[in-house]
């Protein structure tokens, strides 16, 4: 997609740097709507 390894480098390192981490924990929420379906 972007031929250019720098610039895909330098393209990450600018999405990165300005992002928020966030954890999640409990159940999956895929799982419980797969098993709401198969009762």
């Amino acid at each position: 997609m972007i031929g250019n390894a720098t610039v895909a480098d330098a393209l990450m390192d600018r999405l990165v740097h300005n992002s928020h981490r966030i954890e999640l924990g409990g159940e999956s929420m895929r799982k419980l709507a797969q098993s709401d379906h198969l009762e």
